[in-house]
C-alpha cells in the first residue's frame, strides 16, 4: 500500500510542476536526436483485446511479433550469461540438480519445438488492469499442448503442480498469497496470469477466462491512433489514464474525499501517460514515454525549451559519454515556486507531512536567488570522445579528448569570480588560452560574451575557437549518451563476475536518453544499440 501511495504522490508532484504558469513560445526547428519512429509499420489486430474492458485504467499491448532473428540474437548473446547466473542462484538455494534439469529443458525448446508445444513464437499480448490489479494475456497456438509442456517440466524438476479447476475447455488455478490471490488460466488460444483479491477474481472470473466479453472493450484502432501520434509501432504501445487513479486507489487518495479532490485538481493538468516501442531489430531497441499535458500546462513546459550553440557537433561526435542540459532556468524557478502551493495543499489534505515539508523546501529553493556570478544560465554540454587506461585500471589524463560549453546570458561575472578563486584570468574576448597545469589534462579554453568553450586533447585550441562560432540549434531539456562498448574497457580484469559483465557490455552499443518538451507534452525517448 505504501508503494502505491508513493507512486500516486510522484504523479501529483509531476503534474504540479507543469501546471503553474501561462504560455511561452517554444523555439522551432528539427530535433537533432529523433524522438519518434519514422513510420507506423505493420499493425495487425490483437484479438486478446476482446477481453479487456474499455474502462481499464492502464493497458499495454503488442500488435506484431518480436522478430525471430532478434529473439535468437538475444538468446545467443545473453543466454550463456543468464544460464550461469541461474545456476549460481540454484546452487546457493541447494537445488543445483533441478536447476540443471530446468535449464536443459528450456535450452531444448527452440523455435520449432516451442511451436509444437503450443507456444506461439509470434505471440501478441496485452497487459491491463482490472481495477488496480494487473493481468496479462498471452497468445497461444494450442492451450492443451502448453498444459502438457508445463506438466512435463514440473515432473522433470520434481515440482508437481496442483490439479487445475476445469470449466469447459479452460483450466485455471487460484493460490492465496500474502498480498492477494495468484491467478493462472490456460484457454484454447491464450494464457492468462494475474493477481487480485479473491473477491475480485470471483466477480470477474467469466471475463478473465474468456467465456464472456466485457460490455465495451478496447480496440486495435485506439492503440493504432496513439502509436501514430506518438511515433510508436505495433511492437508495443500503451497508456495510463492518470485522471482515473482516484477511482481505483486503495490508499488515502481513494478513501479520503479531500485528498481525492486535491489529487484530481492537480492531475487534470497531466491527464494521461502514453508509452511504446519502435520496431525491435538486431541492432537497436528504442522506446519512449509521453506525459500528455493539458493546454495550460503544455504552454508552461514548452517555455522551458531553449537552444544550445554547438549542440549539433555534440550529437555527431560519436562520444564515449555525452551530456547536455538546455532549459530556461529562470522560467523553471518560477514553475517550482508556483508548484509549491498545490503540492503543499495536496500534502495537507492527504495528511502527508513529508510532502508538506518538501513543498516548503521547494518554495524556499525557488525563491532563493542564484549566485550573482551566474547571470542567466541557459545550459551547456560535455562530450568525452577518447581516453586510454593507465596501469590497466585508471584513465590516463593525458589521453583524454573531448569538448564542452557553458552558456549564459553574460559570462563576464562568472569569469571574474573564477579568476578571483583560481588566478586564471579568462576574458570574454574570444582569445584561446591553454588550460593551467592544475587541470591535469591537455586542453584550451576561450570565452565570448555568452559562451565559455573548451577543448581537450589534440587540436583542442581549434575546437574551443570553433565552438564559440557554432550556430545555435534546438536541443532537448536533457540528453545523456553512453557508449557501453568503450565503457567496458574500464572494468578491471580481476573484478568479481567481470567476464560476464564484460560480455554483456560488449553486446551493447550506444545508449541515448533525452527529455524534451514538444506539442504533446513532456517526452522521454531512449534508444540502445545492440551488437
Amino acid at each position: 500500500m505504501a508503494q502505491r501511495h508513493a507512486h500516486t504522490t510522484a504523479l501529483t508532484v509531476l503534474a504540479a510542476l507543469v501546471a503553474c504558469e501561462q504560455a511561452h513560445a517554444a523555439p522551432a526547428g528539427k530535433e537533432l536526436v529523433p524522438s519518434r519512429a519514422a513510420v507506423l509499420g505493420e499493425f495487425r489486430d490483437n484479438p486478446l483485446l476482446d477481453a479487456v474492458p474499455a474502462d481499464t485504467v492502464y493497458a499495454f499491448a503488442s500488435f506484431k511479433p518480436v522478430p525471430v532473428d532478434v529473439i535468437r540474437g538475444l538468446v545467443r548473446t545473453f543466454g550463456p550469461i543468464w544460464r550461469r547466473s541461474f545456476q549460481d542462484y540454484m546452487a546457493r538455494t541447494g537445488d543445483a540438480a533441478n536447476g540443471r534439469i530446468f535449464l536443459d529443458l528450456i535450452g531444448a525448446l527452440d523455435v520449432r519445438r516451442l511451436e509444437q508445444s503450443g507456444v506461439a513464437v509470434g505471440a501478441r499480448f496485452v497487459i491491463y488492469g482490472v481495477g488496480e490489479y494487473p493481468f496479462v494475456r498471452i497468445e497461444l497456438s494450442n492451450g492443451d499442448r502448453v498444459f502438457e509442456l508445463i506438466q512435463t517440466i514440473a515432473r522433470r524438476i520434481h515440482e508437481p503442480i496442483p490439479p487445475p479447476i476445469v470449466r469447459g475447455s479452460r483450466r485455471y488455478w487460484m493460490s492465496d498469497a500474502p498480498d492477494g490471490t495468484l491467478f493462472a488460466a490456460i484457454a484454447p488460444k491464450e494464457l492468462i496470469l494475474g493477481m487480485a483479491p479473491r473477491a475480485t477474481l470471483d466477480a470477474n472470473l467469466a471475463v478473465l477466462l474468456g467465456e464472456q466479453r466485457p460490455p465495451r472493450t478496447l480496440t486495435t484502432a485506439q492503440f493504432r491512433d496513439l502509436a501514430r501520434r506518438d511515433g510508436f509501432t505495433g511492437q508495443g504501445v500503451g497508456f495510463v489514464d492518470l485522471t482515473r487513479i482516484p477511482e481505483v486507489a486503495v490508499d488515502a487518495v481513494g478513501k479520503n474525499p479531500a485528498c481525492r479532490s486535491a489529487f484530481k485538481a492537480v492531475i487534470q493538468h497531466a491527464p494521461r501517460l502514453a508509452f511504446g516501442l519502435e520496431d525491435l531489430t538486431l541492432r537497436r531497441l528504442a522506446f519512449g514515454f509521453v506525459i500528455e499535458l493539458a493546454p495550460d500546462a503544455l504552454a508552461v513546459v514548452r517555455g522551458l525549451s531553449t537552444t544550445l550553440a554547438g549542440y549539433e557537433r555534440l550529437v555527431n561526435a560519436n562520444a564515449a559519454f555525452a551530456i547536455a542540459l538546455a532549459f530556461n532556468l529562470d522560467h523553471g524557478r518560477t514553475i517550482l515556486s508556483r508548484a509549491a502551493a498545490p503540492l503543499r495543499e495536496f500534502g495537507e489534505r492527504c495528511s502527508e507531512e513529508d510532502l508538506v515539508a518538501g513543498a516548503q523546501q521547494l518554495a524556499a529553493i525557488a525563491s532563493k536567488p542564484l549566485p550573482p556570478f551566474l547571470a542567466g544560465p541557459r545550459g551547456g554540454f560535455f562530450a568525452l570522445t577518447r581516453f586510454k587506461l593507465a596501469s590497466g585500471k585508471q584513465i590516463d589524463p593525458s589521453s583524454i579528448e573531448g569538448f564542452g560549453t557553458l552558456q549564459l546570458d553574460r559570462t563576464a561575472p562568472l569569469l571574474q569570480y573564477a579568476a578571483s578563486q583560481s588566478g586564471f584570468d579568462l576574458q570574454p574576448d574570444r582569445k584561446v588560452h591553454a588550460l593551467p597545469p592544475t587541470f591535469h589534462v591537455r586542453g584550451h579554453v576561450a570565452a565570448s560574451d555568452t559562451t565559455i568553450a573548451f577543448g581537450l586533447g589534440g587540436n583542442s585550441a581549434a575546437t574551443a575557437s570553433q565552438l564559440l562560432d557554432a550556430p545555435a540549434a534546438p536541443a532537448p531539456l536533457i540528453l545523456v549518451q553512453f557508449d557501453y562498448r568503450r565503457a567496458g574497457t574500464l572494468i578491471p580484469k580481476d573484478a568479481p563476475t567481470s567476464d560476464d559483465v564484460r560480455a554483456a557490455v560488449a553486446a551493447l552499443g550506444v545508449m541515448s536518453v533525452q527529455l524534451l518538451a514538444d506539442e504533446r507534452g513532456l517526452v522521454v525517448w531512449s534508444s540502445l544499440g545492440l551488437r
